[in-house]
């Protein structure tokens, strides 16, 4: 039970950080949740639209993204600076995954 707690939490963690990268490298620092759905499953980490969201609203939360609704199901993103400055590495924030330096 444990080992499974300490695996979701981890987890948790790469994603938060998979898509903060991903809007740091989108034009405008901005996408909308089905493109980022997309690019999960493009790199191989398919998430489902509910944890996609809870993933966002968490970010969000921490000040790391702007979360619009754009719909009855589509969220718009905006990586904040504070957001920008994690995904590249520069800032940490715990319950997000750090960058791993090239």
């Amino acid at each position: 039970m444990m080992m499974t707690q300490h695996f979701e939490t981890r987890l948790e963690a790469y994603y938060r950080l998979i898509l903060l990268s991903f809007l740091n490298d989108r034009p405008g620092r901005q996408a909308n949740s089905h493109l980022a759905q997309l690019w999960f499953a493009h790199i191989h980490a398919p998430i489902g639209m509910d944890k996609l969201r809870t993933v966002a609203h968490w970010l969000h939360e921490q000040q790391l993204i702007t979360l619009t609704p754009l719909g009855e199901h589509l969220e718009g993103y905006v990586l904040t600076q504070h957001g920008q400055e994690v995904a590249e590495g520069t800032s940490t924030v715990p319950g997000v995954a750090r960058v791993i330096p090239e």
